[in-house]
């Protein structure tokens, strides 16, 4: 099972009941981060992110599964959220790179005017 690490605090599922892991841990939620139940969210060990096999196998859907048309718009949707996160960070970088290109011009064009005026001041003494 593929997880990503974020997770909330909450215990409690939607019917108000919480839910306790085979070592007797309230469960975390996690997201599924797999193509056939994206961003999906599921009841787990909170010990299953610590690492190593200290965790049990406790695993619970925290909702319904999502099918037909409405999935595949959320697959859609997902991925288009994907590639415009992209596409925000390679702008990003071109944007930072023109602000060091532009501080740079301006850093030479500021030293640039204090020779000019020292030459200046200096030409007429």
């Amino acid at each position: 099972m593929e997880v990503s690490s974020r997770s909330t605090s909450s215990f409690v599922s939607n019917s108000g009941v919480r839910k306790v892991c085979e070592y007797r841990l309230p469960a975390k939620i996690f997201k599924s981060k797999t193509e056939k139940n994206p961003n999906r969210r599921f009841f787990g060990c909170q010990l299953y992110k610590k690492g190593g096999n200290a965790h049990c196998k406790f695993f619970r859907w925290l909702d319904e599964e999502v099918i037909g048309w409405p999935k595949r718009a959320l697959v859609e949707a997902q991925s288009e959220i994907k590639e415009k996160t992209k596409k925000i960070k390679e702008l990003n970088a071109t944007i930072w790179s023109f602000v060091v290109i532009w501080t740079g011009k301006t850093w030479r064009y500021h030293q640039l005017i204090r020779k000019m005026k020292r030459r200046f001041r200096l030409s007429l003494d």
